[in-house]
């Protein structure tokens, strides 16, 4: 027996057939996944939540952060994914802690993850983080989102 994270589906991601199913959520799931071959009947207990974050959103946030290093970038600065996260967790004030020592301030921020933040925290920070990684990149959301090549649902 396995015990592994799935999430349920309207559609296949890889073939785009519409159907309802449940599919290894992560790496680990997957390889885990692989004990059992394909069309094998099993029995599965499955326990949420109603309104789960995807990990889609968190990988468009880290290509996001990816896109806007590589846009900002030059010969002088490198900028990282991580720290393009910093810098939009500052902008949003998403801060856990800080210090100041000798007139210096140092700040830690908070995590993104699923255990800190909700479903409606988490979409209401990656909608403002969106708009703050286009205003550094200095281009609009929806180019940035079509660089990531999300597909941004109408209302």
């Amino acid at each position: 027996m396995i015990k592994i994270p799935t999430q349920f589906k309207h559609q296949c991601p890889h073939c785009g057939v519409k159907y309802e199913h449940f599919i290894p959520m992560g790496d680990d799931a997957v390889q885990q996944s692989r004990e059992y071959v394909p069309n094998q009947i099993l029995t599965s207990t499955f326990q949420g939540y109603r309104h789960p974050r995807s990990v889609e959103q968190l990988n468009a946030y880290w290509k996001g952060c990816t896109i806007v290093a590589e846009l900002i970038s030059d010969h002088e600065k490198q900028y990282t994914k991580e720290e393009i996260d910093f810098d939009v967790k500052v902008a949003l004030r998403h801060i856990k802690s800080f210090r100041v020592v000798n007139g210096v301030t140092f700040l830690e921020v908070d995590s993104i993850s699923f255990a800190n933040l909700k479903h409606l925290e988490a979409c209401h920070y990656f909608d403002r983080a969106f708009n703050e990684m286009a205003r550094m990149a200095g281009i609009t959301v929806d180019e940035l989102m079509d660089m990531i090549g999300v597909v941004r649902g109408k209302g």
